[in-house]
């Protein structure tokens, strides 16, 4: 696949100019980091790698293209003293089924070669890593977040320990004092009075709940002794489930308030009614650096709240391109939330690439154009009559191309794709539809037919199998 997105994905984002689909977008961005002096920052992909940019993004270098065969990166960590000292987490911490850790590389050298640390894992271990930090001012300290738990290193990657066992999604600095330490895996929150050496559960005010799927912390620099937390359940018909609760605590950690449980603020709708939720593949964060009790939540859209959580309005994006007013379609799926600590400018990395605002979310604008990042699950052969060839990527739908056009046609997942004398067909994921389109659905109108046979759902790719049919020139059976 990272072949096929890099031969394929690099020249053919940048022609995606015609969109009718519902979500256009390049790729899943997983993670973000800033230099800590100069307007360059990193992102990191599922499957594409590390990318860097110095020009907020018109242009891109891709980083990690010569490293490993696994181009996943998870988190990204920058050394504050020396911005070509980079920390890469492998693999893809968001999906149970995406590409595995195999461990935390570095290079020294700005990107230019990269090594191994001493934590490193077989495939077959099937590790999610997920989140790496770095000690603000002791830099040879480094604290990452994984599925076996929070593994500590004092010698800049030389040798890590595993301090705290446990499936764990986040952790962050308390802002100034960073010997505190605030963690959580899928259902609680903890906290290190030593650097990370020893770990404390606290419960005080939190949901005991077992719904839980995903925790999600932020903090601020503006008041180090505040923690965010929020707490993502399943989908269903009890809201209680999708969005169990923003909660604030202001004696670091000690103890929370609920500040929320509605409206739904990780669902589908812009007003929060549905009972939609993807607390385990996808939730973010951030607290502003400088307006107190300012805090935005990412999950399918990005909300945000002026009074710490306790109120939400409505979503600040929408996910459905054609129907997101000027400002505010962001690709669904948020998963980071971040922070330019030198110009107060939010970042979302979606999956259809990276988005940023001036504005305090209040307006949005992509700068992935030219990121060859597309996650490509099928590419279809050539059909003139169908208008070209085709590709199924994930979460950035079915796109056509012929000669110097390209085109989003269909939106969400596309798994499968065919075309075929005139007539394309695209399955998205478990087979939960199957299209159909005779024509050409680049130039002519976005009208598709469902052929799904009823009740039939499948695995997470449906193959499409195709029989040659020969015509009887005598009486016209196949």
């Amino acid at each position: 696949m990272e072949l096929l997105q890099h031969l394929i994905g690099s020249l053919w984002v940048p022609r995606l100019c015609i969109k009718k689909g519902w979500n256009g977008g390049v790729g899943r961005i997983n993670c973000i980091a800033f230099h800590p002096t100069i307007a360059t920052f990193w992102v990191g992909t599922p499957g594409g790698g590390l990318w860097k940019t110095v020009d907020n993004g018109i242009s891109w270098l891709p980083l990690t293209d010569n490293l490993i065969a696994n181009l996943g990166v998870s988190s990204i960590a920058i050394d504050p003293t020396n911005s070509d000292i980079i920390y890469i987490v492998t693999g893809d911490g968001e999906t149970s089924s995406g590409i595995p850790s195999i461990g935390v590389f570095k290079t020294t050298n700005g990107g230019a070669t990269w090594n191994s640390t001493g934590l490193i894992w077989n495939e077959s271990q099937r590790v999610k890593a997920r989140k790496i930090l770095i000690h603000p001012t002791q830099p040879s300290i480094l604290l990452l977040v994984t599925s076996k738990g929070i593994y500590k290193s004092i010698n800049a990657g030389l040798t890590w320990v595993l301090k705290k066992s446990g499936n764990f999604f986040d952790i962050e600095f308390k802002p100034g004092s960073p010997s505190i330490l605030y963690a959580c895996n899928q259902k609680d929150f903890f906290k290190s009075l030593d650097g990370g050496e020893t770990w404390l559960i606290k419960t005080n005010g939190l949901p005991s709940t077992s719904n839980s799927l995903r925790l999600a912390i932020a903090v601020t620099p503006i008041n180090p002794l505040e923690v965010y937390l929020v707490v993502g359940g399943p989908k269903g018909a009890d809201p209680d489930d999708n969005f169990i609760g923003m909660y604030k605590s202001t004696n670091s950690g000690n103890s929370f308030l609920l500040q929320s449980t509605a409206p739904n603020i990780l669902g589908y709708e812009q007003n929060g009614t549905d009972d939609e939720s993807q607390a385990s593949y996808d939730i973010a964060i951030l607290a502003s650096y400088i307006t107190a009790n300012l805090v935005a939540v990412g999950g399918i859209n990005v909300w945000c709240s002026t009074d710490a959580g306790l109120s939400w309005g409505t979503s600040k994006t929408y996910w459905v391109e054609n129907s997101a007013p000027a400002g505010q379609y962001v690709h669904a799926d948020i998963h980071a939330l971040e922070i330019n600590p030198l110009n107060n400018n939010w970042f979302a990395g979606t999956d259809g690439g990276i988005y940023f605002s001036t504005t305090n979310g209040n307006s949005w604008s992509s700068i992935t154009s030219s990121l060859g990042i597309q996650q490509i699950y099928r590419v279809s052969e050539k059909d003139v009559i169908a208008g070209g060839m085709y590709v199924g990527t994930q979460d950035n739908g079915c796109n056509g191309f012929i000669g110097s056009v390209a085109q989003h046609v269909r939106g969400a997942d596309c798994m499968e794709v065919h075309a075929e004398n005139g007539v394309v067909y695209a399955a998205n994921n478990n087979g939960n539809d199957i299209y159909r389109y005779t024509g050409n659905p680049i130039t002519g109108p976005n009208a598709w037919t469902n052929i799904q046979p009823q009740n039939d759902d499948g695995k997470w790719i449906i193959p499409l199998n195709f029989t040659l049919q020969i015509r009887c020139p005598l009486c016209g059976l196949r």
